[in-house]
């Protein structure tokens, strides 16, 4: 089996580091559409995992974002901060 897909609840740091040992590399898809609004699961999560991928010394990982691009951008176009994004780029 080269790739297992696993369910991993990042607040529990226990299981993370379960999950993590023994593993070549992280495939994260962890995202969030309301990045203005203080720390969510993207950011909270994904700074949970890499500390476990480095006490685990895996090098190696995939992190998907919600952060959109071209006609997607900003992601919050409902949002105060998504008009702001939008003068800017």
């Amino acid at each position: 089996e080269r790739m297992e897909v696993v369910q991993v609840d990042f607040e529990n740091v226990k299981d993370l580091h379960d999950q993590l040992e023994g593993v070549d590399a992280v495939v994260s898809c962890l995202g969030n559409r309301q990045f203005f609004i203080g720390d969510r699961v993207a950011g909270v999560g994904t700074k949970l995992i890499v500390e476990a991928m480095n006490f685990h010394k895996i090098n190696r990982g995939v992190f998907m974002s919600s952060i959109g691009i071209c006609d997607d951008w900003p992601p919050v176009e409902w949002h105060w901060a998504g008009g702001a994004m939008a003068c800017l780029f």
